[in-house]
């Protein structure tokens, strides 16, 4: 009986707005709410779950990567992995904020059932980028490039070889006040 109380008790002193099913390694989106955070209601209240009851037992659900420090008070964005097979469960529509994936490639992140939706938002990331030995041009080279090409050299299966019309005369382009382009042979 005091078992029962302490597990009753811990639900409602710190609530989940996620439920998590150890058995069957699933996290079920609780239908109340129409917002959900990946990093503060998946994968923080994952591990809270893990320390109630005998949870301990079930693989852990989620892992997280990101938010080192990168200087001038910024830090890395996090990037959540369901890891051990896990699986969200959506049962409403509902707003997930955050990145979470899968290890498991085979496995799709969100199960949505019927009635269900998620609408994710993610927020600013950094993301780098190798470029070592790549010059990237910048936009004025790139408009000075497309300008400057002959239509007659591109292929017949582009926009730009189409311009180029049968009779071997590049066609007049003309833009109009909307500022949609006209051809005109």
């Amino acid at each position: 009986m005091w078992t029962t109380l302490i597990q009753f008790w811990e639900d409602l002193e710190d609530p989940l707005r996620v439920t998590f099913d150890g058995e069957h390694r699933k996290i079920y989106l609780n239908p109340q709410y129409a917002i959900v955070r990946v990093k503060q209601d998946m994968y923080s209240a994952s591990k809270r779950w893990l320390q109630r009851r005998q949870n301990l037992t079930y693989l852990p659900p989620i892992r997280s990567i990101g938010g080192d420090p990168v200087g001038g008070g910024q830090y890395a964005g996090d990037l959540y992995f369901l890891t051990n097979d896990w699986q969200v469960v959506v049962g409403h529509q509902v707003a997930v904020t955050g990145v979470l994936y899968n290890d498991n490639v085979s496995i799709s992140t969100y199960s949505v059932q019927s009635g269900g939706g998620v609408t994710a938002s993610v927020s600013s990331l950094a993301y780098a980028y190798n470029t070592t030995g790549a010059t990237v041009p910048t936009a004025a080279e790139v408009a000075t490039q497309v300008w400057n090409t002959n239509p007659a050299s591109l292929p017949n299966n582009t926009v730009g070889g189409m311009v180029y019309d049968t009779n071997n005369n590049v066609s007049n382009i003309k833009i109009t006040t909307d500022n949609i382009l006209a051809l005109s042979a």
